[in-house]
């Protein structure tokens, strides 16, 4: 491989990022989406750079996105994960996934919340160079800037995973290094940018396993390499909500601040003070003096704006938890796995499934047989699959229909325990 190219993402990670950048902007918060600038708050024409930089440090970030994420992973994940059938080994190894104190829960939680952000993540397992035992290194989305299948069940034949290393420079100070981590069937290469910004092998060697050791664990059927993020359309309505919040708090700004209007005052007039204790004299009896303030209809139009995006975004974060309709074609249900069941529902499958995965990798890394790993039992949310599921179904319907008032909506959905309010 060149060490031009090593770092060149593939076709499909480009194609991933397109979704994912405004997802990932939008969880990190009003920060982040300043620091984006332009590419998700356009300058409006005639508008100059000092007046859209001041408008861009006005804006907040109303976060329904991550709120939705952080408390659909929250509320699938209430009670204990139990091991069933597991060789106590691997119990060992679970209960201090990644050797440095993470929790089969904790790994759990992180998990489920990538697979809700991003559509999947990926789980490594590695090794210490000197052997010992095997450890998980979670692996997001955006990492993955490359793998290679085999044909038919070969599986994977390559991966390039981009990293961040934490080098020691002295006691006190560590240097952040950027590095990709190459991965095939029984080797591995680490590669590093050289003081020329050339990419060359930094580390090389053997892997006491015969397979990439990566487990991908998506929600629904692979296209080109990966899914679409289920909160997508989530995401657009909260960038809506972060352009519709910017214009209103910048027409506040003006509307609170009345502007001095003056008639038949002529230019060679004296400047005038505005104050208490000042008098304002002229001869032209159609001289006139005063303040005109903004009627305030667009600022309650801009109000009733933020306040419908706000009850949409709370409605669709909802659509996790409803069953989803079957499609009525062989195509549509080979695409759509979880037709009949809540997104949530599928995406706790998704884990279930990728946790036993990586018990099974773990202990072949280990020499133990297959049957010692057993499974992982997860807790059923307390959203339950099939009452409230229904009733949440008929919330959503009825307040998109507009029979039911948002405050009502927000009130039955927190009575019944399917959501708290945001």
């Amino acid at each position: 491989m060149a060490g031009d190219a090593v770092a060149k993402p593939n076709t499909a990670w480009q194609q991933m990022m397109q979704n994912l950048e405004l997802i990932h902007d939008l969880m990190g918060g009003t920060g982040r989406m300043r620091h984006a600038g332009l590419k998700w708050l356009p300058r409006e024409q005639a508008e100059n750079w000092e007046s859209w930089h001041a408008r861009l440090h006005r804006s907040i970030l109303y976060n329904g996105l991550s709120r939705t994420v952080h408390a659909m992973a929250g509320h699938a994940l209430t009670g204990d994960l139990i091991f069933e059938g597991t060789d106590p080994r691997v119990v060992q190894l679970m209960q201090n996934c990644d050797g440095q104190g993470m929790s089969l829960r904790q790994l759990a939680s992180q998990l489920l919340q990538l697979i809700i952000r991003d559509g999947g993540v990926h789980i490594l397992i590695d090794q210490d160079e000197n052997g010992g035992r095997p450890y998980v290194v979670v692996v997001e989305a955006a990492q993955m800037i490359a793998e290679t299948r085999g044909t038919g069940l070969q599986g994977l034949e390559q991966v390039r995973i981009k990293e961040t290393a934490h080098v020691q420079l002295n006691r006190f100070e560590q240097q952040k290094l950027q590095q990709i981590r190459v991965l095939e069937k029984g080797k591995f290469e680490i590669w590093q940018e050289n003081e020329k910004h050339q990419w060359e092998v930094a580390k090389k060697g053997p892997m006491d396993i015969d397979d990439v050791p990566v487990i991908s664990l998506r929600l629904g059927v692979p296209l080109q390499g990966w899914v679409r993020p289920p909160l997508m359309d989530l995401a657009w309505l909260n960038l809506a909500h972060w352009q519709s919040s910017s214009d209103q708090r910048h027409i506040l700004h003006i509307a609170r601040v009345p502007i001095l209007f003056a008639r038949a005052m002529g230019h060679h007039d004296a400047p005038i003070e505005i104050g208490p204790n000042r008098l304002i004299m002229a001869d032209d009896p159609q001289a006139e003096l005063k303040f005109i303030e903004h009627s305030g209809a667009a600022i309650e139009a801009g109000r009733q704006d933020l306040i419908d995006l706000e009850d949409k975004m709370a409605v669709m974060g909802l659509e996790l938890l409803a069953p989803r309709q079957t499609h009525p074609t062989a195509t549509g249900r080979a695409i759509d796995q979880a037709h009949d069941r809540a997104m949530l529902h599928a995406a706790l499958d998704v884990l279930k499934d990728g946790l036993t995965r990586v018990m099974k990798l773990m202990a072949k890394w280990m020499d133990l047989p297959e049957d010692a790993v057993g499974q992982v039992a997860l807790p059923t949310p307390p959203l339950a699959f099939d009452q409230k599921t229904q009733e949440a179904e008929l919330l959503l319907r009825a307040r998109q229909s507009g029979d039911l008032e948002k405050d009502d909506f927000l009130r039955e959905i927190e009575r019944r325990g399917i959501l708290g309010r945001p």
